[in-house]
């Protein structure tokens, strides 16, 4: 079963979705991708991530920003060591039957 290694997470206050990119894992092989997921599962998604990493607090990796009525959120999960979910955690924590993966 391939895995994404997750490396950055971002949303703002005017999208309603979740960027996600990172890796695609399969064996030796390797892609970097994009995905993108319904912004109301933002805390189920850092919750797992959180889970495979007990002992450091995601929210370290946060930078935002906001302006007036604009706010940014970054997460920078790069240096962290449990940054991988397989497929099927994240369709169940997304809670949609499929989601967009945007290839550049």
């Amino acid at each position: 079963m391939p895995k994404f290694q997750i490396q950055k997470l971002e949303f703002n206050s005017f999208n309603d979705w979740i960027s996600l990119q990172g890796n695609i894992v399969k064996g030796f092989l390797k892609s970097e991708y994009t995905l993108k997921i319904d912004v109301s599962q933002t805390n189920r998604l850092l919750n797992a991530i959180q889970k495979i990493n007990p002992d450091v607090s995601i929210y370290d990796y946060l930078i935002s920003y906001t302006d007036k009525d604009y706010s940014e959120y970054k997460f920078n999960f790069e240096k962290i060591s449990g940054n991988e979910l397989s497929f099927s955690e994240l369709q169940s924590e997304s809670q949609s039957q499929d989601f967009k993966m945007i290839r550049a």
